[in-house]
């Protein structure tokens, strides 16, 4: 955080709480289409008191014919309180002042995102499906691996990364992907044994290991402390 004198000196206010910055690079570089209203953002911030502190964020993109989208995050711990529905409305007047229309996008799953986005005056209008692919065989695999474990299909998701496997063995991160599923089944002999292959193909960042959310209940059990003594010797 910083201090200033008045910070609504430096930013606009609605009398909100929230206040507005626009960044005027974006500005700068593309004035043409600032008059077509296509381009420009907007990052809008909480004020507490004299004190500056950004609880998050919100700003315009995916700018074409008039229309932006919306890209927002709140800081973990200004989470439920509000603040995002008051971030979204700060960059809402924002887009109207320029006569930009705000869409936003949103995965179904994603209820967060989707409340945020009716308490801030959005409507459901259409829902539509979404294709990931690529020229790259590989590629396509980690694809369809990561949607089987968005979905919560995990054993199916480690079918698909083992194929991963097959073509490429030396991708640590793999393994580490396998040891997650079998984290989410509870499988814990099998996420041991994926853990110890990453290390085996050069994943030895001790933080990655330790400040991973996917394996804190494991770090009571003696195999974890086995696990990271070899992460110290290996280092």
């Amino acid at each position: 955080m910083k201090d200033f004198d008045d910070p609504l000196d430096l930013l606009e206010d609605d009398g909100d709480g929230v206040v507005e910055l626009s960044i005027l690079e974006e500005e700068e570089k593309h004035k043409k289409s600032i008059e077509n209203k296509n381009s420009g953002c907007c990052l809008v911030f909480l004020v507490l008191g004299s004190t500056l502190t950004i609880a998050g964020w919100c700003l315009g993109e995916y700018f074409s014919s008039g229309k932006c989208g919306v890209g927002i995050e709140t800081y973990p711990e200004y989470q439920n309180k509000g603040y995002a529905t008051l971030l979204a409305s700060a960059l809402v007047r924002h887009g109207q002042k320029r006569g930009l229309n705000i869409y936003w996008d949103s995965w179904k799953d994603n209820v967060p995102s989707i409340r945020v986005a009716e308490k801030t005056g959005f409507e459901l209008i259409c829902e539509y499906k979404v294709y990931f692919g690529s020229f790259d065989e590989f590629l396509n695999i980690i694809i369809l691996g990561d949607i089987a474990y968005r979905q919560g299909n995990y054993e199916e998701a480690i079918k698909i990364y083992l194929q991963a496997v097959e073509m490429k063995p030396e991708e640590n991160w793999l393994y580490w992907n396998i040891a997650v599923q079998y984290q989410k089944q509870r499988l814990t002999k099998q996420v041991f044994e994926y853990l110890h292959k990453a290390i085996d193909y050069g994943m030895t960042s001790f933080q990655q290991f330790e400040n991973s959310p996917h394996f804190k209940d494991l770090h009571s059990l003696p195999e974890w402390k086995e696990l990271i003594s070899r992460l110290k010797r290996t280092k």
